[in-house]
């Protein structure tokens, strides 16, 4: 048995097939084969096969092919069992593929070289690629150009016909013309006249709404429609929007549909309101949002927030209190401190004594979290800074239950808690000694999964 080369390999035992054996020899023009269970010894100078028996069960087989189908693509083998009489080998047929390239699953693309395999340079992998492109191109142009042929045939004869029949029925066609040509005027006539009727319509239909200032549902729409358009007309062009940021008035031109359904004044209005929708959203850029370990702010940020939360409260307290919350959400607007809330957990005997004092049925062992130190500066409401910081913190205590108290004439509290879904669990009474709560008490039950 003559030694390796450029289609022959040897391996020792079935476990020497490697991935990279079965691409290289896919990848050859020629394929190849390798004999499992062959050694090579030298022989007068020579190399020759030596045959040694390996392990020829069904699950060295079974390795084998799993190995090709885990090349990509899967590369095709042919495994035979000879000299089974004596020392069994395995002969593993590798035909040239006609879906190489092949690589194996760590993406190695190699092929034969004489005795060995090497990795295929960009030049020779590019090459593969456009010889493969090529013949498949060659397939399907041969198999379009065949169906081409019998539709140009068809064709052909279609038109044949065709003409035959045009031909036919050309004289009839010419004495109808005149017939089809005063129809077809006809119709146009009725056309304009429906449509002049229609804007007629149309208009004793906008001038009562208007008259009776009765909602208009299309006015309405046209109006949303034409505010959007000019958001995003004004958005894509450098030069309005440094003219609406700046407040510089602009006007603009109404046409068509949006011209009949709205007035002078109502195309003003959608410019308005599209000027605002900018300067809201060029303005949130301003705001700065962060959520901290109390720990991890500096004494300037603690001191920033405590002016902002105390209102009127002793400062040092309210900063000693601040400094033991569990987190602390805040957003800066232009270096000032805008919106604050924080999360506290209060110890068991404070939050029993507090639900006791507030008359609460509910079990403050339950509700071991307080959300506190709600702020927002009124200049920056109705701009879900507060709302957005208290949704992030909710994130934190990953759905537990809540409490919160709220001031009798906090009336910003009291409103963030109701759209928080907070239910207020205090007693509106008065108390024992004939004053008024000072504070009322709100829970927000667990989150369901």
């Amino acid at each position: 048995m003559s030694g390796e080369g450029q289609l022959v390999d040897f391996k020792r035992t079935s476990d020497g097939i490697s991935a990279e054996d079965l691409v290289a020899f896919a990848n050859a023009p020629e394929g190849g084969t390798i004999l499992a269970g062959v050694g090579e010894q030298s022989v007068e100078g020579a190399q020759v096969g030596v045959i040694l028996g390996c392990d020829v069960s069904d699950g060295a087989v079974l390795q084998i092919l799993n190995k090709a189908i885990s090349c990509l693509p899967p590369v095709s083998v042919d495994i035979v069992v000879e000299n089974l009489g004596d020392k069994p080998i395995l002969r593993i047929g590798v035909p040239s593929s006609s879906t190489r390239p092949h690589c194996t699953p760590k993406g190695l693309y190699c092929r034969r070289d004489g005795s060995r395999n090497r990795a295929l340079h960009p030049g020779e992998l590019l090459e593969i690629f456009l010889d493969v492109e090529a013949r498949v191109f060659a397939e399907r142009f041969e198999t379009a150009a065949s169906s081409i042929s019998e539709e140009l045939e068809s064709l052909e004869d279609s038109l044949s016909a065709t003409i035959r029949n045009m031909s036919n029925e050309l004289g009839w066609a010419q004495s109808n013309l005149d017939d089809t040509s005063s129809t077809i005027d006809t119709i146009l006539a009725y056309a304009k006249r429906v449509d002049d009727e229609t804007i007629d319509i149309s208009d004793r239909l906008r001038a009562l709404f208007r008259q009776d200032e009765r909602d208009d549902p299309v006015r309405d729409r046209t109006r949303k429609e034409l505010t959007q358009e000019l958001v995003d007309q004004i958005s894509e062009d450098a030069d309005l929007m440094k003219a609406i940021l700046a407040n510089r008035e602009l006007s603009y031109t109404m046409r068509g549909k949006t011209a009949r359904e709205l007035t002078v004044e109502d195309g003003q209005k959608a410019l308005a309101e599209a000027a605002k929708i900018i300067h809201d959203r060029e303005d949130r850029k301003n705001y700065q949002a962060r959520i901290a370990d109390p720990g991890d702010c500096s004494p300037q940020t603690l001191d920033a927030i405590t002016a902002a939360v105390a209102r009127g409260e002793d400062k040092a307290r309210v900063r000693a209190a601040l400094a033991g919350a569990f987190r602390i959400a805040f957003s800066i607007y232009k270096g000032k401190v805008v919106a604050v809330a924080g999360l506290a957990k209060p110890r068991a005997a404070a939050r029993a004594a507090l639900f006791k004092r507030m008359a609460c049925s509910a079990d403050p062992a339950e509700f071991r979290i307080r959300l506190d130190w709600l702020y927002l500066h009124q200049d920056h409401r109705n701009k879900g800074q507060l709302t957005k910081l208290v949704t992030e913190l909710r994130k934190l205590t990953k759905g537990q239950p809540l409490f919160s108290l709220a001031k009798r004439g906090d009336a910003l509290t009291r409103e963030l808690l109701a759209h928080l879904k907070f239910k207020p669990a205090t007693r509106q009474a008065d108390s024992a000694e004939g004053e008024e709560v000072p504070e009322a008490l709100f829970l927000l039950a667990a989150a369901r999964a």
